[in-house]
């Protein structure tokens, strides 16, 4: 597994088995369900993360709808679905950690796992075209 880095944050990096959104939303799919996260870019300014408030298994969202916010001391964040699909699962290690968000962004801080069209995923950018997407906007 390859890791892109980025010039906004020293800790930032984009794994290359995943995609991502241009809104700093991550996607892995693996056997027909899709996994979501926010990518360090997205929460790297955010020190004490307090709440995450998530969707509920069964609920349905539209691609870039809001499904849910990450709170923090000084900000407050909303979180939008990287695909069209419904959530089968939510991630409730972050009702007691949220903090799992901000230190381990790509393996035990995910957020949901959604049902969804596998046709969408390759509409999402690979790690090199969010890599530079992030470059620009430094």
């Amino acid at each position: 597994m390859r890791n892109k880095t980025c010039n906004i944050c020293a800790d930032c990096s984009f794994p290359d088995h995943l995609r991502y959104t241009t809104t700093h939303t991550w996607t892995r799919l693996e056997q027909g369900v899709f996994t979501v996260g926010v990518t360090r870019i997205a929460i790297h300014r955010i020190q004490d993360i307090i709440i995450v408030d998530l969707p509920q298994q069964g609920d349905a969202f539209a691609a870039q709808q809001s499904f849910g916010t990450i709170e923090a001391a000084s900000t407050y964040a909303q979180i939008l679905a990287p695909l069209e699909g419904m959530v089968v699962q939510v991630n409730e290690d972050l009702d007691e950690q949220p903090e799992l968000v901000l230190h381990q962004p790509y393996s035990g801080g995910w957020l949901v796992k959604m049902k969804a069209s596998p046709a969408q995923y390759g509409s999402l950018l690979d790690d090199q075209a969010y890599s530079r997407l992030v470059s620009l906007a430094a």
